[in-house]
């Protein structure tokens, strides 16, 4: 089945609704060096979700949620910092 223009404008602005609830920080969508990504990434995954593993450990629901956040925020992340490429790359391409 193939989805009317309209409908997958709803569709989509439906998904962009659900996954952006709160949008990153502006700095971080503008801070456009995959080094400082892979490094603030690293950080972070350091912190909110490896943090609560034990040595020795098993993961368990609580690093489960963890991880599943974290990685919801990056997806986010990484969707901001997309449009912000795109939106330069076409800008440039119009002047």
């Amino acid at each position: 089945e193939t989805l009317a223009y309209p409908e997958l404008a709803a569709g989509v602005t439906a998904v962009t609704n659900a996954w952006v609830k709160m949008p990153p920080a502006a700095n971080q969508v503008a801070d456009l060096d995959p080094m400082h990504w892979v490094d603030a990434g690293t950080s972070a995954a350091d912190k909110l979700v490896y943090g609560t593993l034990q040595p020795g450990g098993t993961p368990d629901a609580a690093y489960g949620a963890a991880q599943a956040a974290f990685c919801h925020k990056q997806a986010v992340l990484a969707g901001f910092r997309l449009a912000a490429i795109l939106n330069d790359a076409l800008k440039s391409d119009t002047k």
